[in-house]
């Protein structure tokens, strides 16, 4: 079954009232943005340290001089601001 179609049957599923309230399939289907868009870098993005990204955690090494182990530590305990964490490991 195609998503479409799972989509159209949830929404003929529902009733009348219920319906009022929901999107227009087509507008399910649409392409979104995602929300961390490798091509645009800099600025808000090196603010902030995402952990979860190989790219970020591998830039962020290199950027601070430290290992991913001490990268990750960092981040537990300052948490993701690139300032706090360059502070708790004493970089400038």
């Amino acid at each position: 079954m195609t998503k479409r179609i799972a989509l159209v049957e949830f929404i003929q599923s529902v009733s009348a009232k219920e319906r009022l309230t929901q999107p227009h399939p087509d507008d399910w289907l649409k392409e979104q943005d995602m929300a961390d868009d490798k091509s645009q870098v800099g600025g808000q993005d090196r603010t902030r340290i995402n952990v979860n990204e190989d790219y970020e955690v591998e830039y962020w090494c290199k950027e601070l001089d430290v290992t991913e182990m001490e990268l990750l530590k960092a981040v537990e305990k300052v948490g993701d601001q690139a300032d706090a964490v360059r502070e708790f490991l004493g970089r400038p």
